[in-house]
């Protein structure tokens, strides 16, 4: 959804504070949480409308302190002020934070990693470049974990990548938008089943369907209950609920290959089919890449960055974990197994990897699908990557961007091939 680059600080506090006039009084609690090497800020995460209230927490695993507060809604502008003159308190804790004048703003659909509602996730504070420890944080007073990256994911909620990951040393802040939001979607019979939760204000919703025979595109006003018939299966919808000054409110997206929020409507129960073994069998290509299980955070994780680059600059394509280059399959079973020798480690583990390191090394995320396949008891994990729609994709530590030509993945040519796939993402 909409993802817009503020000009400056006056223009970050003046949409912060747009949005907080809206929120009611019994969501006018704020959390701030903070993981601080020493005294240098890691990550900092401010959520509006917290559901309640807690005093203020200092846990040491030296030379990490992780530090958190409650706060009122009302101290917000004063403490983003402060950010800006460098002088961030948590706790009452100095943390040092590097702050900037460019400011990221995006849409957030509900159900997201901050809360239930969706909203606005501000970006700002100066990056920095720093590879995390990858030792075990372990303390006789507050609980292990396997390394600092683990650690900061379940403290402030942002799974976070242990080498370069441009959010570290950013301040995170969440404004939830509590007009409505999406309260449960279900496709059964042919029918889909729309539940909205909401507070005030007239809301309808936009109903569009891909290139299904005929396309649907509806505006449905809300009822307790919204239900829309199909005669066949939509290949694909999107769904935006419509706030009273035409803005987005909440929206969902899936395709077959590829899902907005964590969890499926149309293909809820979805089963690899022949495909699968069809798109193995015609080997590589402009649309398919072969590769071994490669360890989180090996050189060659690069790789994989490159392939979903190319894919997202050209014209999509999948990533087939588990087959080497003659087409068979060999599985990553084997290799999770050795992953396994200090914890349990399971595809899930595997893929959440994968997630992570690719949001957090490009410069924006493309639409990736990952799911795992059984083929003759061998485990192959699939990354369908979509054709992006903000290219170019740019890896944000090597500043290196790709195209896919063929079974390769190579650079654009500077003079051709980068001006015009620059000038496809404004105009897609």
């Amino acid at each position: 959804m909409e993802h817009r680059y503020l000009k400056g600080t006056e223009e970050f506090m003046t949409d912060v504070t747009t949005l907080t006039k809206q929120i009611s009084p019994k969501h006018s609690l704020c959390t701030i949480r903070a993981v601080v090497e020493r005294q240098r800020n890691l990550l900092c995460v401010i959520i509006v409308g917290a559901q309640k209230k807690g005093g203020k927490v200092v846990r040491q695993y030296s030379p990490f302190s992780f530090l958190s507060e409650t706060f009122h809604l009302s101290e917000l502008p004063a403490r983003l002020r402060a950010v800006q003159e460098r002088r961030l308190s948590v706790a009452d804790r100095a943390v040092e934070i590097e702050p900037h004048q460019q400011f990221e703003a995006q849409l957030v659909q509900s159900g997201n990693h901050f809360h239930k509602w969706p909203g606005w996730l501000f970006s700002t504070c100066c990056a920095v470049s720093t590879n995390l420890h990858l030792r075990a944080l372990i303390s006789s007073e507050h609980r292990p974990y396997r390394d600092i990256a683990d650690a900061i994911s379940d403290w402030t909620g942002v799974a976070v990548s242990s080498s370069g990951d441009s959010r570290l040393g950013r301040l995170l802040l969440f404004v939830p938008s509590f007009i409505g939001r999406f309260a449960h979607l279900s496709f059964q019979k042919r029918c889909l089943h729309i539940k909205v939760e909401r507070s005030r204000g007239h809301l309808a919703v936009a109903v569009l369907t891909g290139k299904d025979d005929p396309p649907r595109r509806e505006l449905l006003p809300i009822k307790r209950e919204v239900r829309v018939p199909f005669e066949n299966m939509p290949r694909s919808i999107q769904l935006y609920l419509v706030g009273p000054e035409d803005n987005v409110i909440d929206f969902f997206e899936e395709t077959s290959n590829w899902c907005s929020g964590a969890h499926r409507v149309l293909y809820v129960n979805r089963k690899p089919s022949e495909s699968v073994l069809r798109e193995i069998r015609n080997c590589e290509g402009d649309k398919v890449e072969f590769k071994p299980f490669i360890v989180p955070n090996d050189k060659k994780s690069r790789e994989i960055l490159a392939s979903v680059m190319a894919f997202a600059n050209t014209s999509g394509g999948t990533i087939f974990f588990g087959v080497n280059k003659n087409a068979e399959i060999e599985g990553i079973d084997a290799d999770l197994a050795r992953q396994s020798k200090q914890s349990r480690y399971r595809s899930s583990d595997y893929i959440k990897w994968l997630r992570t390191y690719i949001g957090e090394n490009l410069n924006r995320t493309p639409d990736c699908e990952f799911r795992e396949v059984k083929r003759g008891g061998r485990t192959i994990l699939i990354v369908r990557v979509s054709e992006g729609p903000h290219k170019p994709y740019i890896n944000v530590q090597t500043k290196e961007t790709f195209i896919r030509r063929g079974a390769n993945n190579i650079r654009p040519d500077p003079e051709t091939e980068l001006p015009s796939l620059v000038n496809a993402g404004l105009t897609l």
